[in-house]
């Protein structure tokens, strides 16, 4: 089913009038997994503003989950919102007087809103940044592809670094659920009612699972690959986090570099989970904190003193 589904994703551009696949193609040198709900957004917006970085002006470009995760509509819903997106993208640089001037982030989001996913696409949208730059993504949704996906990203760069942003899997997953209630998800409007049973979205649990994921990138990457960092350092000391990824993909670290470290992005509206479901994160999730110990000690004791304590 994916080798069939990738090779449907053969041609580069859709339609008449579509973007032009650029004639050079470059892969990332790092891709940011996720966690969802963990800081993903605030990174992108922060790494995108390093003079020795470049990042598409579209967080979450979505192309090897649209491949290889097969659950129900994904490959549907991560097409639209990355069309979506890059619409944005556009109209922030109208605004700005920079859409028409051939810049590389307009002529990125000109291609990420038009083009029909493959190699050469995700390629070429990484051709426009500048060669002496460190280039890539971050999509969360890569947390979770299988086996054949890893494949696909490491083939087209077998260096490629990768960076995993951790949050207490319990909160991360609620605020996962506030999202989706957001959106008008039915299955989390019934998560945030009383109910007498509630059956837990296994894409929530998935995604809080991050030991299964680091399980699989370490088998394909190796652990010298892999940056871990700990939501909990966006509020406590967002320099130091910036520090250690810049150290991770070796550029230079100053705060002047990163002017937005203490803003907010995407802050959530608390809502009261229903008793039940959290009963249910609480015993489907108290094994991951076993597992965690042994890759961020301290946070994962600090997780789970929150919940079992």
């Amino acid at each position: 089913m994916y080798a069939a589904r990738a090779l449907e994703a053969g041609n580069a551009v859709r339609g008449a009038g579509a973007a032009k696949v650029g004639s050079r193609i470059r892969f990332p040198d790092f891709v940011g997994i996720g966690a969802q709900k963990a800081g993903t957004s605030w990174l992108h917006w922060n790494l995108s503003g390093h003079p020795e970085l470049w990042l598409p002006p579209v967080k979450e470009l979505h192309y090897f989950d649209q491949l290889y995760v097969d659950t129900p509509g994904h490959q549907r819903a991560a097409d639209e919102r990355r069309r979506q997106k890059a619409e944005h993208a556009r109209a922030r640089l109208v605004e700005a007087g920079t859409a028409e001037d051939g810049s590389a982030e307009a002529r990125a989001a000109a291609l990420i809103a038009t083009g029909v996913i493959s190699d050469e696409w995700y390629g070429s949208i990484f051709g426009l940044a500048p060669p002496t730059s460190t280039c890539g993504e971050i999509t969360g949704s890569y947390a979770l592809l299988p086996q054949e996906g890893l494949d696909h990203l490491v083939r087209l760069n077998p260096d490629v670094k990768i960076l995993f942003l951790l949050r207490d899997p319990i909160d991360r997953a609620i605020a996962h659920v506030q999202m989706l209630y957001k959106r008008g998800d039915p299955h989390a409007q019934r998560e945030f009612e009383p109910l007498e049973t509630l059956e837990v979205d296994p894409r929530v649990l998935a995604r809080s699972r991050y030991s299964e994921t680091l399980r699989r990138y370490r088998t394909r990457v190796g652990d010298d690959a892999i940056w871990i960092g700990d939501f909990d350092q966006l509020a406590d000391d967002p320099a130091g986090l910036l520090r250690s990824v810049c150290v991770f993909l070796g550029v230079e670290f100053d705060d002047r570099l990163f002017p937005g470290m203490h803003a907010k992005i995407h802050e959530g509206t608390p809502r009261q989970l229903d008793p039940a479901a959290y009963d249910r994160l609480k015993a489907a999730l108290e094994p991951e904190y076993d597992e965690l110990v042994a890759i961020l000690p301290d946070a994962a004791r600090r997780w789970r003193a929150r919940h079992f304590d």
